[in-house]
């Protein structure tokens, strides 16, 4: 799922970093854009595609299944138990079966508005946001609606879940806090200029960035600010947390690590161009690519730079790490995996 958990940490876990130079193993051409993260689930690689092809391939990049959306795909798959969950910018989320691409059903929203964000599932449902401005919770077996909160404004992060609580942003700079049973807002708040990464959480604090150029951090209990820190420009990624440190990109560049309890720097790291996509971290390695079409990977412990690779375009998606491959895709058209 996007970020790897309900918590949208980033953290991929049970696997080993890569942090020699890896060579290129395979490149899968498709026909547009790759902005949604790729999926590993019972050995297939799922891609979603900007023009609405959504492939499975399997581990040598060979086509299993393809599935036509009617929208555009920027949402990343979410799978479970042999169902895949993705959202269309035609408005709609649809279940996939994984095995043979055959669709399941789909659930289109109140609007003509699309989803941009990635669904999570808990349990029997199907959790995600909509730039139709709702937050909505379906059956995951179904798609019937069991209930929607609408938040006044479009959302493109991705909500995190933690507990009987979602966090979620929109673009007018609204933070809320739901019931996960009821959709029943429990607080909210509001900040400076728009909100469009995603929401990051530990087991009481909340983070996020906005295009306001500030990274925040926050009481999940109260939204009560635990502190601020100023980037030189706008932020539309979502941070990496762990071992006490805030990991994120910014449009001025440069990747911080900032201390989770105060929000101190504890190094930076400039890149080529503009920071567009979350990172991924596997142990002490985080993965992100850049606009330039860089993808680096630094050592979380001081931001010494281990790699990059140069792809022809933007690499706007989280890399995935995966039995030694490292997977992504660019706006050169081509999901990559190297080795």
């Amino acid at each position: 799922m996007f970020r790897s958990d309900l918590q949208n940490t980033g953290v991929i876990k049970n696997q080993s970093p890569i942090n020699k130079r890896p060579k290129l193993k395979w490149e899968f051409k498709t026909t547009d854009w790759i902005f949604a993260s790729p999926v590993i689930a019972n050995n297939k690689i799922l891609v979603p595609v900007t023009n609405g092809q959504f492939f499975a391939l399997d581990m040598n990049s060979e086509k299993l299944w393809e599935y036509r959306a009617n929208g555009t795909l920027y949402s990343t798959p979410a799978v479970v138990d042999n169902m895949v969950y993705i959202g269309t910018m035609e408005g709609r989320m649809i279940c996939i079966d994984i095995e043979n691409g055959q669709e399941i059903w789909q659930t289109a929203t109140e609007g003509k508005d699309g989803v941009y964000a990635s669904p999570k599932v808990v349990d029997k449902t199907v959790y995600y946001a909509s730039s139709d401005g709702h937050y909505y919770a379906l059956n995951r077996e179904s798609g019937e609606v069991f209930w929607r909160v609408d938040t006044g404004a479009k959302i493109f992060g991705t909500p995190a879940i933690s507990g009987n609580n979602a966090f979620i942003t929109n673009e007018d700079g609204w933070l809320f806090c739901v019931d996960l049973q009821s959709g029943k807002e429990k607080w909210k708040k509001q900040f400076s200029g728009n909100i469009l990464g995603s929401p990051a959480l530990t087991d009481t604090l909340l983070v996020f960035g906005g295009m306001n150029g500030s990274i925040y951090c926050l009481s999940q209990n109260s939204g009560e600010t635990v502190w601020q820190f100023g980037t030189g420009h706008a932020v539309s990624t979502a941070p990496v947390i762990s071992n006490g440190t805030v990991y994120i990109g910014s449009w001025d560049t440069h990747f911080y690590a900032l201390n989770l309890e105060t929000g101190a720097r504890k190094w930076q790291f400039e890149c080529d161009d503009q920071i567009l996509g979350s990172a991924a971290l596997v142990e002490n390695v985080l993965y992100f690519g850049d606009k330039g079409g860089n993808v680096y990977a630094l050592d979380a412990r001081n931001g010494l730079e281990y790699w990059r690779f140069k792809a022809e375009f933007s690499v706007s998606c989280t890399p995935l790490v995966h039995d030694g491959v490292i997977y992504f895709g660019s706006q050169d058209r081509k999901l990559y995996a190297l080795q």
